[in-house]
């Protein structure tokens, strides 16, 4: 099975919480900024393009790459994400999309819809950063 790069995901922390965006559907469900790559003229972006490009559209935000935290293989369809720790943040929040942009902790993030990928993903970061 060939794998494919699905989705970059962005992970900003300020003062100890975690910059999350809610479901579409359900201002109370959590989880990182991110999505799938896109296709723009016929070149499809990088993980580290979409990850910093889904957290400009989902929160209004500016970053910078610091590390690569996780890498996710879906066994099912052979797609994985990567998941991305983003330094110098700046702007302000902001948004056009339906999702709710908050600060929240690691427990919010664990219950929400990507609990499991979460912990998975916070395992590592504790791992990489001994600061957290």
């Amino acid at each position: 099975m060939t794998m494919e790069i699905f989705a970059g995901v962005a992970i900003v922390i300020r003062n100890g919480k975690y910059l999350a965006v809610s479901r579409k559907d359900d201002p109370t469900a959590f989880g990182f900024a991110g999505g799938k790559c896109e296709e723009k003229n016929g070149v499809l972006e990088t993980p580290e393009e979409c990850a910093l490009r889904e957290l400009h559209e989902e929160t209004g935000l500016v970053g910078e790459i610091d590390c690569l935290v996780i890498s996710r293989i879906d066994e099912t369809s052979g797609k994985y994400s990567n998941a991305y720790l983003i330094k110098n943040v700046t702007g302000e929040i902001s948004t056009k999309e339906a999702g709710v942009v908050a600060w929240v902790d690691e427990q919010t993030l664990l219950d929400g819809p990507f609990g499991i990928y979460n912990k998975a993903t916070f395992k590592k970061l504790k791992e990489i950063r001994n600061d957290f």
